[in-house]
């Protein structure tokens, strides 16, 4: 057995206040076992992302949460009136907290107590500091760039199925600073690295001025007005008018119109996350997001920054599949006795769309189980997938349907 998970001391840096507070890990009836799995990270899988979340609970009780018969957990919690942080599963292996398996199995998960629609309360500077200090420490340690394709929310995670997609969670939501965090991970996001040519823009707007009330844009909860000061995005519109209508996505709602609920994660793009520009018209810039021509207000460039990178384009002369996981293929999984799992498209898109590239994966499984933790329980793939920044979420395209403007190493 693999003992990693009982080892005393924490995995963080020096001088932060941290604990360890293990979640429970316990065999149940059936077969089943929970709140977490073993494994060998990064030996048997790479950890790309960090996934940032908000507890919607007391940081007490998510301690209780995960030590309880929950089937959920986190690798870290950070309290937020002092920023001392409970380390409830190691690093090295997976714990259940993204609601996409493929990501879980890729990504240590840190939550922060608070909740999303109060975060300018919640959010307090000892959390932010902390946070980003065991967040560079992790990256440094694992490899994992600091930019909003690895360093992401959990907003930001894709569902594996259109369906699952639907209740993807939103947190840690509106008021959490991604240009504060950034500066404190020691990357500015808003540096302009690029002169227009690659046609990628970072969005990064002035969290005091980005929405515009007496244009009519506000927050909402459940029709309850929130603060607009400290939000962290631009509303995306049909047209370069506030009277066009805000975009909407099927995987949100049936609506063909957007809403400003702080949970309508369909119609916002957030700080840091980059985009093709498609165009541009009077104060209005055009981006592709999700496949549809989104705007948003952008006087003299006052919400996005020039950058550089790579754009992945999609190929061929039929629709193209978009994935929530980079899974090999069905034979690859059916040869591997594991049943019940399929790459799921959750999104098709015309050829010539362009996407920002976050890396390059060739698809694998976690395929885990109670007590084991070895290389074998990983099920490598042959094919290739690119990661894109689609909408507000990340997603996964299979690199035969899709050309690269520079070809990069597998990681």
């Amino acid at each position: 057995m693999n003992v990693e998970h009982f080892r005393p001391n924490p995995d963080g840096p020096d001088g932060l206040p941290i604990q360890v507070q293990p979640a429970l890990y316990k065999a149940f009836d059936k077969g089943q076992y929970g709140n977490y799995d073993l494994a060998n990270r990064p030996t048997d899988m790479k950890i790309n992302y960090i996934v940032i979340h908000n507890t919607e609970t007391s940081y007490e009780e998510a301690i209780r949460l995960f030590s309880t018969p929950t089937a959920t957990s986190a690798n870290y919690v950070v309290r937020s009136v002092d920023g001392a942080v409970s380390e409830m599963v190691r690093p090295q292996n997976v714990a259940w907290h993204a609601g996409n398996w493929y990501i879980n199995a890729h990504s240590i998960g840190i939550e922060h107590e608070g909740y999303a629609k109060d975060g300018r309360t919640w959010f307090t500077e000892n959390m932010y500091q902390t946070s980003a200090n065991l967040v560079k420490y992790l990256a440094a340690k694992y490899d994992i760039p600091l930019d909003r394709q690895h360093i992401i929310g959990h907003d930001n995670v894709p569902g594996l199925t259109p369906a699952a997609q639907k209740g993807m969670h939103w947190d840690p939501g509106t008021y959490w600073d991604w240009q504060h965090y950034f500066d404190l991970l020691g990357a500015d996001l808003k540096q302009n690295t690029g002169d227009g040519s690659s046609r990628i823009i970072t969005i990064t707007p002035d969290p005091k001025a980005n929405l515009l009330p007496q244009c009519g844009e506000k927050v909402t909860d459940n029709g309850t007005e929130l603060p607009i000061t400290g939000s962290n995005f631009v509303y995306l519109y049909k047209g370069p008018a506030f009277s066009a209508g805000l975009i909407s996505d099927k995987d949100f709602s049936s609506r063909q119109t957007g809403t400003f609920e702080a949970d309508d994660w369909s119609d916002k793009a957030t700080y840091g996350q980059q985009f093709c520009k498609l165009g541009e018209e009077g104060d209005w810039t055009e981006i592709d997001y999700g496949g549809q021509s989104a705007w948003f207000y952008n006087p003299g460039g006052a919400n996005s920054t020039d950058s550089k990178g790579q754009l992945v384009k999609s190929v061929g002369s039929k629709d193209v599949p978009i994935y929530g996981c980079a899974y090999p293929d069905n034979q690859i999984l059916e040869k591997n006795q594991v049943s019940g799992v399929t790459p799921t498209t959750i999104y098709q898109i015309k050829p010539g769309r362009k996407y920002v590239y976050g890396g390059t994966v060739r698809g694998d499984y976690f395929n885990s189980h109670f007590d084991s933790a070895g290389d074998g329980n990983v099920i490598q793939g042959t094919e290739e997938y690119y990661q894109i920044q689609f909408n507000h979420r990340i997603a996964f395209i299979k690199a035969a349907d899709a050309e690269l403007n520079s070809r990069t190493s597998i990681s």
